[in-house]
This record gives C-alpha cells, sequence and structure tokens, in this order.
C-alpha cells in the first residue's frame, strides 16, 4: 500500500459492507482481519484486492455472489455446531440424570437390606455389581455363611 505508516490502522471492507480493522506493521505489511492471511503493500504485488490471498472474501473471491455464498455457509457451521453442542449436553444431562437414579436404588436397596437382612452378595451378583438394576434378586440366607457366591471362594 502507498503511503501506509507503520503502526497506523486500516480499513478492509467486503463488497457486502462488513468492514474490519488491522495494524499496518513496520514492513508496511498487513494481516488479513478477515483470513489472517499475510498481505505485503500492493506496490510489491501485481493484485487489485486489499487481501493476497484469493480464497478470502476480501480478496479474489470477493465478488457479492460469493460473500453470500461464504456468510450462508459459516451460519450453517454455526448452526451445526451449537446443534451439536446442544445434543451432547443433553446427552450428558440424560447420563447424569442416570447415574444419579442408579446411586439412589443402591442405596436404597442398602436401607433395605440393612432392615430386612438381604445377602450383599446374591444381590451385586445378580444385578450385575449395580449395573442393571432391573433384575435384582434379593435373597436372605438362614445363615449369612450359606451363601452360594461365598461358598465357591468369589467374594461379593
Amino acid at each position: 500500500m502507498r503511503g501506509a505508516i507503520p503502526g497506523k490502522s486500516m480499513m478492509i471492507t467486503v463488497a457486502d459492507g462488513e468492514s474490519r480493522v488491522t495494524v499496518i506493521n513496520q514492513d508496511c505489511s498487513w494481516t488479513c482481519p478477515f483470513c489472517t492471511y499475510a498481505t505485503l503493500p500492493s506496490d510489491n504485488r501485481p493484485w487489485p484486492y486489499p487481501c493476497s490471498n484469493p480464497i478470502c472474501i476480501a480478496g479474489g473471491r470477493g465478488d457479492p455472489e460469493a460473500v453470500y455464498a461464504y456468510r450462508l455457509e459459516v451460519k450453517r457451521r454455526e448452526e451445526a455446531a451449537s446443534h451439536r453442542a446442544a445434543l451432547s449436553q443433553a446427552a450428558e444431562q440424560a447420563a447424569q440424570e442416570r447415574e444419579q437414579n442408579r446411586l439412589q436404588a443402591v442405596q436404597a436397596f442398602h436401607a433395605e437390606r440393612a432392615e430386612r437382612g438381604y445377602c450383599l452378595g446374591c444381590w451385586a451378583r445378580s444385578t450385575a455389581w449395580g449395573l442393571y438394576l432391573s433384575r435384582p434378586k434379593k435373597v436372605r440366607h438362614r445363615t449369612p455363611g450359606n451363601c452360594p457366591i461365598g461358598r465357591r471362594g468369589t467374594r461379593p
């Protein structure tokens, strides 16, 4: 850019009217505020656009149709990212709720076990150690040492 003063700011505007500010470096180059591409002064390059990057909307792709298509694509990507974030948050909430319900069911069984004398080993084995609470086996042995799980040598 002819007459560029290092350290001063420069405004770059694209075809749809959006403007962004960039600062001119000591060697009179600047960084494009749209694509962060390092741009040399215009007297060193045969390029009529403010950005040296031909893919940038301030560079060679700066016609109004391309800028509009770029804005639509950016908007679509942002919506998809927010949708993925919402789905991830919902899945995380559901997992936390399931874990909380499982812990409440385990605590309820422990309270019932203490009250009625159920065997913890048989219950834990029947529910795969508290993971499948839909099939609990509540067993009360006449003598606590008569648990078949304990007799096989495996501890609950």
